[in-house]
């Protein structure tokens, strides 16, 4: 509905929502779940009513075409976690520590429970966090989290928050990583990437609230894909790169035609019939959704061919487990 007031009754100053009107847009077709069909059913119906309530004219509604024929960002917002295409490769973010964590209040000299969320700045999209620590203003996680890249000028958000139990946790403070600070296209349209180790001042209503040590990197997919496949004697860190582009936002692992080949298989339908076939007699196995396979399959990979790296997976395990109960 604001989204339609911005652009049926204060077009006019489409300048200065624009903005506004982006990041809500990105938002909202991430809950979307990239359902064309939904998104355009929803569309339709709140259009219609905020033409009706407002008595929108015709002019108007002639100015919104144009609108909708200039956002040309629009077709990238959709296709961001498109099924279709592939990402530019995975970010690696690992949080290190916060220190001299602070907020403006009558207990500000207490210790807090922090832990961080990460997100993505434009669709608020919650990619994972941290557990929290007790009673300590200057804590210490390192948990490494892998963010699949679909468009290079994302921003992440690195919120801390102090956890209640019986209250609303409360923010602590943020940063804002732009993702062009490691990755930079070079103009015949190759990427030049480099790892930063960041110390960083977390800020909050205009004031220093602390700061946040991290080490952000990035891998290039077309790099990854080039890896041999897999075999208990060469499986490297380098695999497990490649493995997390293919976790969706949700925490599972979906089976693919690539995800195959890197086990020796031709396609997705004989990575499945390979299963079924070894797990035969079990029917309920047998009946699993392919989304379940393969979360079942990388999640046992992780834990049998790459415990040593357990340190770099964990957060990734996490969030499929989680998924895996939610079934």
């Amino acid at each position: 509905m604001v989204l339609y007031f911005y652009r049926y009754v204060a077009i006019d100053q489409k300048k200065e929502w624009y903005p506004t009107y982006e990041r809500s847009y990105r938002w909202l077709w991430a809950q979307l779940m990239d359902n064309e069909s939904d998104k355009q059913d929803c569309f339709k119906i709140v259009s219609s009513f905020i033409k009706e309530y407002h008595d929108v004219k015709d002019d108007v509604v002639e100015m919104d075409h144009t609108f909708e024929n200039e956002i040309d960002k629009i077709t990238s917002i959709k296709n961001l976690q498109g099924i279709d295409q592939k990402p530019y490769g995975i970010s690696r973010i690992e949080i290190i520590n916060a220190k001299n964590l602070r907020q403006d209040s009558w207990f500000a000299d207490s210790a807090y429970n922090p832990y961080i969320k990460i997100s993505n700045f434009a669709t608020s999209w919650i990619y994972g966090d941290t557990h929290v620590i007790y009673n300590n203003c200057n804590p210490v996680w390192k948990p490494v989290f892998y963010i699949p890249v679909y468009d290079i000028h994302e921003n992440f958000n690195l919120q801390v928050f102090n956890y209640n139990a019986l209250f609303k946790d409360t923010l602590l403070g943020f940063y804002i990583f732009d993702l062009k600070s490691i990755i930079k296209v070079l103009p015949n349209g190759s990427f030049e990437v480099k790892k930063l180790k960041l110390d960083v001042n977390l800020t909050y209503e205009e004031s220093d609230r602390g700061q946040l040590s991290f080490v952000a990197d990035f891998f290039l997919l077309s790099e990854l894909e080039d890896l041999e496949i897999i075999t208990t004697t060469n499986v490297s860190i380098r695999h497990l790169y490649l493995l997390m582009t293919y976790q969706n936002q949700d925490g599972y692992f979906e089976l693919n035609n690539a995800l195959a080949r890197l086990f020796n298989l031709f396609s997705k339908e004989e990575l499945i019939k390979t299963f079924s076939d070894f797990v035969q007699k079990d029917e309920r196995v047998c009946s699993l959704d392919n989304k379940i396979l393969g979360t079942l399959l990388i999640i046992s990979f992780l834990k049998v061919l790459l415990w040593k790296e357990r340190y770099e997976w964990m957060s990734a395990y996490n969030r499929a487990e989680n998924w895996l109960t939610k079934m």
